[in-house]
């Protein structure tokens, strides 16, 4: 059997269980997945909500994440038309005392210096993440692409 290592929130020896479990499947889908899981006696079982109107809830969050992510916006810049995300995550206050994640539009970010900055920081996060996640084909892709990716990422001290 491989070494398998956790990914937050799944600890190195919960992803030994869960690969090992997994790699006892050979070739499989998610749906293999979801039916191993099913069965209260498998290793799968406890990483998946099985009260089902609480799942369905979650689902539907799912849902509207990838419903404000997929609606762009038409900014002129120059006299060129840029499409773009019209909504972005970024953290506002929703009190005196708290701040919470919300969707913003884009024209209000772009008039905010703070909330600006805080979508181009995730972007370069976003960036790292490829990088670090895609790296093993740096052979493949050739054409010093990392290099590039690691010279943005160290202007900005992200990373790399």
């Amino acid at each position: 059997m491989a070494l398998y290592k956790g990914k937050e929130p799944l600890t190195d020896v919960e992803a030994q269980i869960v690969g090992e479990e997994l790699e006892r499947l050979g070739n499989f889908s998610p749906h293999d997945v979801v039916r191993v899981a099913e069965n209260p006696k498998s290793v799968l079982h406890k990483y998946f909500e099985w009260d089902e109107e609480k799942a369905a809830y979650r689902y539907r969050l799912t849902q509207a994440r990838q419903l404000v992510e997929r609606v762009k916006i038409v900014v002129m810049i120059d006299g060129n038309k840029h499409h773009t995300r019209a909504f972005h995550s970024v953290t506002v206050k929703v009190d005196t005392d708290s701040r919470e994640p919300r969707y913003v539009p884009l024209r209000t970010i772009r008039k905010s210096a703070l909330l600006r900055d805080q979508v181009l920081k995730q972007a370069l996060k976003e960036l790292d993440s490829w990088s670090t996640r895609y790296r093993q084909y740096e052979t493949v892709l050739g054409n010093g692409l990392f290099e590039e990716i690691d010279g943005v990422l160290k202007a900005h001290a992200i990373g790399a």
